[in-house]
């Protein structure tokens, strides 16, 4: 070193040099443009890798042209998620950066100023804009109410226990959820931008229809209970399925059905369920001895006839996995309006079934037969001919 400027002694020193620059340069921008971390899949249905940019010739135009500082603003997926989460990040690092910054513990569920842990978490999480502030209760109320609405909690300005141990995650760890969640988003970007993508959020409880980077749908959802997750997946609805049968999983059959019909046959006809044999054949329940049948010995298929009291709903949208699950509407609409929606067996419940069937069928798709469903779907081109109509396009993450 020579006046803090390295020497490279020979051609080969900086070939190297050269090289370990490049190579630091195109992961750097990669990581910008599709994120650093792939989200842990369990089934990846179209092989997505994204690739929407030549990063190593957006580097050499950047470096001729003499503005390379501007490329990892032009990479940076414009989505609104990336934005909020990017802002997020970077007020986190700033409040930790200060040297009088310590992780802080609410003790106390009083919501007034005395509560100076509860003020100063408000401030490291920007909800408020000084730890010190001497807020009215009321406004203090308000500002809880927000938190309370980030953590998916009811926004009643309350301080039970689940918002208090929400409050009281360390900034440290939520820093490392944000910088997985926007590298998520960055992954997802060329997916997003190149077709009609639905992705359900999964720990939110929440859809999004994109199309061209743009929004174009969003609902509640209800998802898998901690005993049967949803898992996560990438696939292609390929199937729209209207007044769909719901044919039970041998384990909801043996493990949850069968005690109640052994209690009570007529709990077949109550349900609105049908007995199937191996064949497909329609069994007469009354005629089978439930009480020998056990979660071992079942040979029978249960499915729950269509219906507005179908567990299913009215519509049903297919897509392959090894999980046997969909998306799919639900007869039990007060589910939504909880602010924890994790009750399913794994399947994706739909707030709004018809909307997003129509997106997925307003594609030119007509059926071959029409059965009296006309009136279902509101634009002409998308009327649903048949019980089932397929269309092939649509990803789903």
């Amino acid at each position: 070193m020579r006046n803090n400027t390295a020497r490279l002694q020979t051609t080969e020193d900086s070939l190297d040099a050269e090289l370990r620059i490049t190579d630091a340069a195109i992961n750097f921008f990669s990581d910008i443009s599709y994120g650093n971390e792939k989200p842990p899949l369990g089934y990846n249905g179209l092989n997505y890798k994204p690739g929407c940019y030549d990063i190593p010739a957006l580097i050499d135009d950047y470096i001729s042209e003499n503005i390379l500082q501007l490329l990892s603003t032009h990479l940076s997926p414009p989505l609104p998620e990336v934005i909020a989460i990017g802002n997020k990040i970077r007020w986190f690092q700033r409040v930790m950066k200060d040297s009088s910054f310590k992780e802080t513990t609410i003790t106390s569920a009083t919501v007034n100023f005395a509560n100076t842990p509860l003020l100063l978490k408000l401030y490291q999480l920007g909800i408020i804009d000084a730890p010190g502030n001497n807020l009215p209760d009321t406004t203090l109320k308000q500002k809880v109410k927000e938190a309370q609405r980030q953590f998916g909690l009811l926004d009643d300005g309350i301080l039970r226990s689940t918002a208090m141990h929400e409050l009281n995650v360390a900034l440290s760890v939520r820093l490392q959820q944000l910088n997985l969640s926007i590298n998520y988003y960055r992954w997802l970007y060329c997916m997003v931008q190149n077709q009609q993508t639905i992705i359900v959020n999964i720990p939110a409880a929440y859809l999004k229809v994109y199309s061209n980077i743009e929004t174009v749908l969003e609902m509640r959802m209800i998802v898998g209970k901690n005993s049967t997750p949803t898992p996560t997946l990438v696939s292609t609805v390929n199937e729209v399925v209207l007044y769909p049968y719901w044919h039970v999983t041998y384990s909801i059959a043996t493990k949850e059905l069968l005690p109640s019909i052994k209690r009570n046959p007529r709990y077949i006809d109550d349900g609105n369920y049908q007995v199937l044999n191996k064949a497909g054949q329609i069994m007469d329940p009354y005629k089978i001895n439930w009480q020998a049948l056990s979660r071992t010995n079942f040979p029978y298929i249960i499915r729950q006839s269509t219906g507005c009291d179908n567990s299913l709903g009215l519509l049903k949208l297919d897509f392959y996995s090894p999980f046997g699950l969909y998306l799919h509407n639900t007869p039990i609409k007060a589910l939504f309006m909880l602010n924890k929606r994790f009750f399913s067996h794994g399947c994706m419940l739909l707030e709004k079934p018809m909307e997003l069937g129509r997106l997925v069928l307003n594609k030119k798709q007509r059926c071959n037969r029409y059965t009296g469903t006309k009136g279902l779907f509101a634009k002409p081109v998308s009327y649903c001919c048949a019980r089932r109509c397929t269309h092939a396009g649509d990803s789903l993450v």
